[in-house]
């Protein structure tokens, strides 16, 4: 139901994460640089929400120095188009 959708992206900083993920994957230092006045404890939990909401994914990349990048699911993709 689209309750339950506004409710896994409502809140200050999902869209702003989402509206930067549709296009591409990002890593996460690239999302804290890009995303004003948000803090790293903000932006962590945001993608921990919908990482567990199966709206985004995680993929990490084990090599010096290691990095994360953050890309939408097909569930987010559908939210986001």
């Amino acid at each position: 139901p689209v309750d339950y959708v506004l409710q896994q992206i409502g809140g200050t900083w999902k869209a702003p994460v989402l509206w930067r993920l549709r296009s591409k994957a990002w890593r996460y230092t690239e999302l804290e640089k890009d995303i004003p006045h948000i803090s790293q404890k903000m932006l962590t939990k945001t993608l921990k929400d919908l990482e567990a909401d199966g709206i985004v994914s995680k993929q990490v990349f084990a090599r010096v120095p290691p990095h994360t990048e953050y890309s939408l699911t097909e569930k987010g993709k559908k939210i986001v188009s």
